[in-house]
């Protein structure tokens, strides 16, 4: 129990309870193999018994990692965990084909072949998610700036091109990983929260740009709306009256559009549970303001993306149940976007799904 109790406090100081229990019920619904840890040889000198009370904690709540030590310094690498009884360390070159057998230890595989040559021989044995943990924590851009999501090919600065090139590699080994690099002491963070705490290495999503909603799949499309919002669509019409649709090909995220007497009111952003966190939000903005219209959209008071509109917009005003912003509008019409947000009927009935996870916007 004073675990249990003590791991909740953890948790919650960490994120919000409703992004942590997706995360719980998501990884241990999976039928894969949680996730890989490969830890660099600075992080275990540096902050080993950390990192091994994390994963202790991990296991714990029924999610069993792997611990991947790769030559040149496996040795070193796998002594950090010997002796401990949470820990089972096991030469990789040893395994069959499968995952590491499951049982109520975290696999430490040891491997005497360098990183890249491990994944190619025993790729599909492995987890989806591979976290490499380092010091130095995520990736960062020439001007030192922190990138919570980049591509294989984004500019980053000169220290960082090398885990950036692994990465990449790994990508193109299996292109569905998902990669991050964070450092021992945000691991759980990482993990654990949409906005987690590194930086998410993926190939960049196809954005569709489309003015016709015939070319639309809409029960997709109505399907990822009521997943965002948690709520079910009450105007069956909604569609009809969208003027752009701009939507990651997968259906993963999507911006709508509609026309307003020369701007675009824009009437929903939604990004689905299991994209959060992976940058689509940000590559669906981006294909927006390259079309160079004037926008405007609300949000809830209560919704925690506040923040990131607010970095978004050129200005915003608080009404009391929402809060309306704008960009590339002149302020001779700021008053009547305001007036339109502000009495626009709602779009979604007001029970909720049983899904769970907090919408990217309201409505």
């Amino acid at each position: 129990m004073f675990f249990k109790d003590a791991f909740s406090l953890f948790l919650q100081s960490i994120g919000r309870s409703d992004e942590i229990d997706f995360y719980l019920k998501k990884f241990r619904q999976s039928s894969h193999q949680f996730a890989v840890v490969i830890p660099d040889l600075e992080s275990m000198r540096e902050a080993g018994d950390l990192l091994r009370t994390h994963l202790h904690f991990l296991g714990r709540l029924g999610l069993f990692p792997s611990v991947l030590a790769c030559a040149p310094f496996a040795d070193e690498l796998a002594s950090v965990f010997e002796g401990d009884r949470r820990f089972r360390i096991l030469d990789i070159e040893t395994l069959g084909p499968g995952p590491a057998e499951e049982g109520r230890e975290i696999a430490v595989l040891k491997s005497k072949a360098m990183l890249m040559p491990t994944i190619f021989q025993k790729g599909p044995a492995f987890a989806n998610r591979f976290h490499l943990v380092r010091m130095a924590g995520g990736i960062r851009s020439p001007q030192g700036d922190k990138l919570f999501h980049c591509s294989p090919d984004s500019e980053v600065r000169k220290e960082d091109q090398a885990i950036l090139a692994l990465a990449g590699q790994l990508l193109q080994l299996h292109p569905q990983l998902h990669i991050s690099v964070t450092t021992p002491f945000d691991l759980l963070k990482e993990i654990f929260t949409v906005k987690g705490a590194g930086t998410i290495v993926r190939h960049g999503s196809s954005i569709l740009h489309l003015r016709n909603s015939q070319e639309v799949d809409a029960q997709r499309l109505k399907a990822l709306l009521e997943e965002s919002f948690g709520r079910k669509l009450k105007d069956p019409d909604l569609l009809d009256r969208i003027s752009d649709f701009y939507l990651d090909s997968r259906y993963r995220g999507a911006v709508l559009l509609e026309a307003y007497k020369g701007l675009c009111y824009l009437s929903k952003f939604a990004v689905g549970i299991q994209a959060r966190g992976e940058g689509v939000a940000q590559e669906l903005w981006d294909a927006v303001l390259r079309s160079g219209q004037p926008i405007f959209w609300r949000s809830r008071r209560s919704n925690s993306i506040h923040r990131w509109y607010e970095r978004l917009a050129d200005g915003f005003h608080r009404t009391e149940g929402w809060t309306v912003y704008w960009k590339g509008i002149g302020p001779d019409r700021i008053e009547e976007v305001i007036s339109y947000c502000t009495n626009r009927p709602e779009d979604f009935s007001d029970f909720s799904l049983p899904a769970t996870g907090s919408p990217e916007s309201d409505d």
